[in-house]
């Protein structure tokens, strides 16, 4: 049987090569879909089925990045007790 020792170090790797990395494509993607949505209510003004598109894209942009925040910091959390 693995010491904890060990477990605690296999699990620190795991998080810190993976899912760390996840966790901020995830979020680079969520602030470039919240950015994607203030472009497009820019350029499309005057249509308001475009302006509410890019309304959806920024309230799923900033949604995503709030759920990758929380998620990262519980995982943060969990880790500090853990060690």
């Amino acid at each position: 049987m693995p010491a904890l020792a060990d477990v605690q170090a296999i699990v620190g790797t795991i998080v810190d090569k993976i899912v760390n990395p996840f966790f901020m494509l995830l979020f680079g993607i969520a602030t470039l879909l919240f950015m994607w949505g203030i472009i497009e209510m820019m350029m499309n003004a005057e249509d308001t089925e475009a302006r509410e598109n890019g309304k959806r894209h920024i309230v799923w942009g900033i949604l995503g990045a709030a759920i990758m925040l929380g998620t990262g910091g519980i995982i943060r959390l969990l880790m500090s007790i853990w060690k």
